[in-house]
């Protein structure tokens, strides 16, 4: 059970979704950079539950890009340039943008402001609200917090910080020091999701096969 509230009314923990995140369905304006390039990018999430979701990646012309249809059980990951459709395994890989690392349920945690990972044991909590954890992996967590809000965590790699996510006004930012990879985006538009998400599905004419290693990426080249 998670901290409570002065008005007694329970707040989430800091890696859980809010009762009132879904179902919904949200557009995100994100640019991302690298060390050799960069570009922007368009993302719909149409969120139905916390590991049943679809997200749409575009390019700022409205070209789709991408698709993670995520659900309970894995999902398919779809690469609309290419016509080819693979399997959502433990982890998500999309080249360009810092969440390899992280599974594809926590995708939508990294964009309303959640911790995407969760605590494997005990949780460690200090009088100036950070808090620390080490998830199933092993890997160290800091989140920082104010006022019960989330403003910003670290996932630690030894003893350096490896990734990072802040809160900037209404904007957050993302990034991966190891990749030289930084993404910043910000919500601009929010409404209910009406109607349940259909069945994850391999479009007609697409081939699938493996996530092998580029074979179904989203670089940053592509939102240019």
């Amino acid at each position: 059970m998670g901290p409570q509230s002065g008005a007694g009314e329970a707040v989430p923990a800091p890696w859980a979704l809010a009762p009132d995140a879904y179902p919904t369905q949200r557009l995100f304006r994100l640019q991302a950079e690298s060390t050799k390039e960069g570009g922007s990018l368009r993302l719909v999430l149409r969120l139905e539950s916390p590991d049943r979701y679809r997200l749409t990646i575009s390019d700022r012309l409205g070209r789709s890009l991408y698709t993670v249809d995520a659900t309970p059980d894995g999902g398919w990951l779809l690469d609309h340039r290419q016509r080819r459709a693979c399997r959502l395994g433990p982890d998500l890989a999309l080249g360009g943008v810092p969440l390899e690392a992280f599974a594809p349920a926590m995708l939508p945690r990294v964009l309303l402001g959640r911790v995407p990972a969760e605590p494997s044991g005990r949780v460690s909590r200090t009088d100036a609200g950070r808090i620390e954890f080490r998830d199933l992996r092993g890997r160290r967590w800091t989140v920082e917090r104010r006022g019960g809000a989330i403003v910003g965590w670290v996932a630690w790699r030894g003893g350096e910080p490896v990734v990072w996510w802040r809160r900037l006004d209404d904007e957050a930012l993302l990034s991966d020091r190891i990749r030289g990879v930084q993404m910043r985006w910000r919500q601009v538009a929010r409404e209910p999701l009406d109607e349940p998400l259909p069945p994850a599905a391999v479009p007609s004419g697409y081939a699938s096969g493996p996530c092998a290693e580029g074979a179904a990426t989203a670089g940053v080249s592509g939102a240019r």
